[in-house]
């Protein structure tokens, strides 16, 4: 059975080409009907990474994908109406957890390693997470600080 991996993207880009996408995004959530189906975009030439369980919020796309992002079919959507994105991704059981930017045709992908996920450990006695010492009411809070971390280390090598 898959796990599903929660995605959320935020496209930038002229006014005009970001109208159109919301348009089609839409018309694919209105399409969304049978939610096991899945739908990529019609132009999409990578036949994998299915979205399904669309939904927006203000500027924020969501959905779902089996088992791993589909960083690849947005890159593919964003280069088809000329925009930037980022792209925002978790998938817990299979310890994926991660960021990619798309700006002016170069991609940064920046992943927590999934040994990472050991640094922190949840105590039962407190209902907290443990991390370095300090207690967190959620997993995510320390996820984004890992990521931040890694996320520096890359603007030290650039």
């Amino acid at each position: 059975m898959a796990t599903w991996c929660f995605n959320t993207v935020t496209f930038t880009g002229e006014p005009d080409m970001l109208n159109e996408l919301t348009e089609y995004f839409y018309e694919m959530a209105r399409l969304d009907e049978h939610p096991r189906t899945g739908r990529l975009p019609y132009f999409a030439t990578i036949r994998r990474g299915w979205m399904y369980n669309f939904g927006w919020s203000g500027k924020f796309y969501f959905y779902a994908t089996k088992s791993k992002p589909n960083t690849a079919v947005l890159i593919e959507i964003a280069d088809r109406y000329g925009l930037d994105f980022l792209h925002e991704y978790e998938e817990m059981v299979g310890r994926i957890y991660g960021v990619a930017t798309y700006e002016r045709g170069e991609l940064r992908l920046t992943e927590v390693d999934p040994e990472d996920f050991d640094e922190y450990s949840y105590n039962e006695n407190t209902n907290t997470y443990e991390f370095e010492n300090e207690h967190f009411d959620s997993c995510d809070e320390i996820l984004q600080i890992l990521l931040e971390r890694k996320q520096n280390i890359q603007d030290l090598t650039i």
